[in-house]
């Protein structure tokens, strides 16, 4: 398995790994950068939106459509009747093979621009943002793995910003936060391993 990341020495990335070999030990795991020399015959997993044009997906991939933003906003806004712009908050959702899990929201603290989990959201947001979620991820048939939707709200309305068909390096707050870490729920999915619940530890 080849995953391609911005910072693939970024040492949260070993828990990813480990995920992944702790249920199939022969499989051999690389993270490296988009600038290296990409194999031919491995199937690609994009941590990032930057990657080399040379790089061929099948038409109409979950990645391209993601990458896409305006024209995934459209869809929300012509479909969903979900209003979109500048997202500053991020959902994770953990699609397992037997249906999504909704892990807690992260929001970016703008004085020390580092991430928090878990944000604490009103029901009456939670429940428009889970519909948002799922409507997005039956609609580009997406496969097991971690996305993470980005939106802002005002008053009782969702705004949509983007959808991340990968952990948006926010998601790295979940290690020692979360249970289990969403990188870790990420290596998981791919492999097509259960997980039955998210837990957030008592700090």
């Amino acid at each position: 398995m080849i995953f391609i990341a911005d910072r693939p020495d970024n040492p949260n990335f070993a828990v990813l790994k480990q995920a992944i070999l702790s249920f199939s030990p022969q499989t051999s795991v690389r993270i490296i950068s988009s600038e290296a020399v990409l194999p031919t015959t491995e199937t690609i997993y994009p941590l990032t939106f930057n990657l080399p044009d040379s790089l061929e997906f099948s038409a109409k991939s979950v990645y391209q459509q993601c990458e896409n933003v305006r024209e995934l906003q459209q869809w929300v806004e012509k479909n969903l009747e979900y209003a979109t712009g500048e997202g500053h908050y991020w959902l994770p959702i953990v699609l397992t093979a037997k249906g999504p899990l909704y892990a807690e929201a992260i929001a970016q603290n703008n004085e020390t621009q580092t991430y928090e989990q878990p944000f604490h959201l009103a029901d009456v947001l939670r429940q428009p943002l889970y519909h948002l979620a799922w409507e997005l991820l039956s609609y580009l048939n997406a496969p097991p793995a971690v996305y993470t939707l980005q939106f802002d709200w005002q008053g009782e309305e969702i705004f949509f910003d983007r959808l991340f068909p990968f952990p948006h390096e926010s998601t790295h707050i979940s290690l020692g936060i979360q249970q289990p870490d969403l990188l870790t729920c990420h290596g998981l999915c791919l492999t097509q391993q259960p997980i039955l619940d998210l837990t957030i530890v008592t700090q």
